[in-house]
């Protein structure tokens, strides 16, 4: 990012040369054989010299073709270098809306003004842009449905792009079948009985199950800023989908949660559709039934209702309706808390985190 030196339009030198031989544009214009408006245009800097100006003012003014072709090509040079170098302090503008260990995750550098054409070259890659000022468009997924609650800013629509574009870079490098809605409802109950798991083993084997079912499952820890917690996405290349969550909040319950989720719209999802699951969700019809399908997955709505209708939430209760449907306390607890039948801040103690860091590479 160093300042460059000025170069100048051929234009110039014409226009000097114009007065330093005391005549006028339209003299000027009539003694070398061009039209006055292209003299003027030429002073001006609105137009190129081309090889048939330069071929008549070398006439003129007894000088080499290749004199007056080399001043316009270092002026355009000197122009191109000068969009880069905007670019490039746009580009550092958008830097620095993201996380910046979240970055160094992404391409494996530190992240520096001294290193940002490295920086540069592998975002650009991830984020599979030629430009990072491209991450600001809102409508960069066509058939875009997406639920908020308000007009996102432009940091935000940056990270949400940029979030999304990693997970997509990351599917890319994924084989898997064509995706089956049957097979993916055969293996809902194997996925479900991974929740007992911990991360080191329920990630590998969700990856192995979403697979066979034709699911590339992509996890990224939360990119802070970005208001995004999942996305579904159909891959035309391959007939398959691609989920994406992360760990806001990093509670486990609302992880597995968002899984389900974004399950229930692989099951409903349009080909033409990306859908993309904010953290401010918005009660849509289409999120109500994702969102009830998730609930169903997880708890059964009839055994649920008996166990609520009891108004017993004590942790002895839950604990023992956490056996009686072989789902750990946490998940309960969790659907207690988002039903309002216990305050958020209620029975967190027993509440697991989601501390696994590992993100898909």
């Amino acid at each position: 990012m160093t300042d460059l030196k000025e170069v100048y339009h051929p234009g110039c030198y014409i226009e000097d040369s114009i007065e330093a031989l005391g005549m006028t544009q339209s003299e000027f214009a009539a003694r070398v054989g061009l039209s006055v408006k292209t003299i003027s245009q030429l002073i001006s800097g609105d137009a190129n010299v081309t090889f048939e100006t330069a071929n008549k003012l070398s006439d003129f003014f007894h000088t080499s073709i290749d004199l007056w072709l080399n001043l316009q090509t270092k002026y355009n040079i000197y122009l191109l270098k000068l969009k880069e170098q905007e670019l490039l302090e746009e580009e550092w503008k958008i830097i620095k809306y993201f996380d910046k260990e979240y970055l160094q995750n992404i391409c494996n550098c530190e992240i520096s003004k001294e290193n940002i054409s490295l920086v540069l070259i592998k975002l650009k890659e991830c984020f599979m842009v030629t430009s990072l000022v491209n991450l600001k468009k809102k409508d960069m997924f066509s058939f875009l449905r997406i639920s908020a609650k308000k007009e996102l800013d432009e940091k935000q629509i940056v990270l949400r792009n940029a979030w999304i574009s990693y997970a997509m870079y990351l599917a890319k490098k994924i084989s898997c079948n064509e995706f089956s809605s049957t097979k993916l409802k055969e293996t809902l109950p194997l996925i479900r009985s991974l929740i007992k798991e911990q991360p080191k083993t329920f990630i590998p084997a969700l990856t192995k199950y979403l697979r066979e079912a034709g699911i590339k499952f992509i996890y990224l820890p939360y990119l802070k800023g970005s208001n995004i917690s999942g996305v579904t996405r159909w891959i035309m290349s391959d007939n398959s989908i691609m989920i994406a969550v992360n760990d806001y909040g990093k509670d486990l319950d609302k992880m597995w949660f968002s899984i389900f989720h974004e399950l229930g719209h692989a099951v409903r999802i349009n080909k033409r559709n990306v859908i993309i699951t904010t953290i401010d969700n918005c009660e849509t019809d289409e999120e109500k039934l994702v969102d009830e399908f998730a609930r169903n997955q997880l708890i059964n709505k009839q055994v649920y209702e008996v166990f609520i209708n009891k108004k017993d939430f004590s942790i002895a209760a839950i604990t023992e309706f956490s056996k009686e449907i072989d789902l750990p306390v946490f998940m309960i607890i969790g659907r207690l808390q988002k039903d309002g039948f216990l305050n958020w801040n209620e029975l967190n103690e027993y509440k697991v985190k989601y501390c696994n860091n590992v993100w898909n590479r």
